[in-house]
């Protein structure tokens, strides 16, 4: 292969049980939306199921039903649906998000034509100002339910705005309590916190976690967590330049110094970052990239390091140096150098490059 990750499953199987001892008794819904953030999601919701999240999170049915394939552990759909959408997701007994009240008696309606009872979770704008309903419609949308006999409302959620702002957090948590205090007796199960919020927001765990991040092992907040993603690549050709010789398209870049190059098999056509100062790992050492990359390759400055066409490379993972020592090139690396989020990264590396699976 030109380019490609390795993707551990059993390092995400391990940050599962690490993020269940950690939450102790409290519901974990793992969020597998946009092809489980570029790891891959059938191989990801399988080995999901060994490890028993309460729950799996995807953007759409197209996701749900795939995820359905390889797995049977409940499934909710945060994104909108239209009318087809929300019949094939009621016979498959999804849950459906409703983050709007006028969502509500179509779902029922579409319900009833089935003769079938919608699962929905009704979504609470309390800050992110995205999507969700206000906390007084989802009072009286959980209020008046005997207008919507064909629904079950099962939980509420909402979505942190800046998980790493106590402040706003504690805002967002209190509108969620003074909801549950005015329901009383009509008191269902809520899910807030987020990867981001996971070791700051315990109060705000409530009745399950949401969490994307972290079992992915993306989250810096918890050093335990082993990231399943790697991605690597292999020296094409080697190079040798001239001061004042240029380099990529448009002469983009001009050397100052001689210098050799290896020609790396990675592009932003396959995900890699579209930023100069990003380093790859060859040989055990971090080495820059020079000029911008192209679709397909990229251009590494070697220096004096010893490397030949045909060694491989590494993106994002680790890799032995010369004297045997493990070397590595974290993503949060990676994410200080593009000016990217954790989320951009992988994503893209996950479209664009083909996946190997380990354990």
């Amino acid at each position: 292969m030109r380019a490609w990750l390795e993707v551990d499953l059993a390092a995400l199987k391990e940050n599962c049980r690490l993020i269940k001892k950690m939450i102790g008794g409290v519901g974990l819904i793992a969020v597998v939306k946009n092809d489980a953030y570029g790891h891959g999601l059938r191989a990801i919701v399988g080995a999901l199921e060994d490890v028993g999240p309460d729950m799996l999170a995807v953007n759409d049915l197209a996701e749900a039903l795939l995820a359905r394939e390889n797995c049977r552990l409940p499934i909710l759909i945060f994104g909108l649906l239209g009318e087809a959408e929300i019949r094939q997701a009621i016979d498959n007994q999804f849950t459906i998000t409703i983050f709007d009240k006028a969502q509500a008696p179509v779902i029922d309606r579409l319900a009833n034509r089935l003769n079938r009872t919608a699962r929905v979770h009704i979504k609470i704008n309390t800050g992110l100002n995205r999507l969700g309903v206000s906390p007084e419609e989802a009072y009286d949308l959980i209020n008046n339910q005997h207008y919507y006999p064909f629904i079950r409302i099962e939980a509420l959620y909402s979505h942190l705005s800046n998980p790493e702002d106590d402040r706003a957090n504690a805002g967002q948590l209190a509108s969620i309590h003074n909801l549950l205090q005015r329901l009383g007796d009509r008191v269902l199960p809520v899910h807030l916190v987020s990867s981001r919020a996971l070791t700051s927001l315990t109060a705000g765990y409530l009745d399950a976690v949401r969490l994307g991040r972290a079992i992915y092992g993306l989250s810096p907040v918890i050093p335990e967590l082993q990231p399943v993603m790697e991605c690597r690549a292999r020296i094409a050709q080697i190079r040798e330049i001239l001061p004042g010789a240029t380099i990529g398209y448009n002469q983009q870049t001009i050397a100052k110094r001689a210098l050799r190059l290896a020609i790396i098999t990675i592009g932003f056509g396959d995900g890699l970052p579209n930023h100069q100062p990003i380093k790859i790992l060859v040989n055990g050492r971090l080495r820059p990239l020079v000029g911008r990359p192209m679709m397909n390759y990229s251009m590494v400055d070697l220096g004096s390091l010893p490397a030949k066409p045909g060694d491989e490379v590494v993106i994002l993972g680790r890799q032995l140096d010369q004297s045997g020592q493990m070397q590595s090139q974290s993503l949060d690396e990676l994410v200080k150098s593009s000016n990217m989020s954790h989320y951009e990264i992988v994503s893209r590396l996950g479209a664009g490059c083909p996946r190997k699976y380990l354990g």
